[in-house]
């Protein structure tokens, strides 16, 4: 049955950043970390005065 949500991989999401960690490839985290931090802007849409510590 889909229920219109997503399914997500977090054991495989996991093992892919111990890998990237493991190997140094600290330009590679951060290209991940942008991708990462974009899409959290964009699902929370963030307006200035609007947040936790406000």
């Amino acid at each position: 049955m889909n229920d219109g949500t997503q399914s997500v991989d977090y054991e495989g999401i996991t093992e892919g950043q111990r890998e990237t960690w493991a190997s140094g490839d600290f330009n590679e985290i951060a290209r991940q970390n942008v991708v990462m931090a974009e899409a959290l802007c964009e699902a929370v849409d963030p307006h200035p005065g609007h947040g936790f510590w406000t």
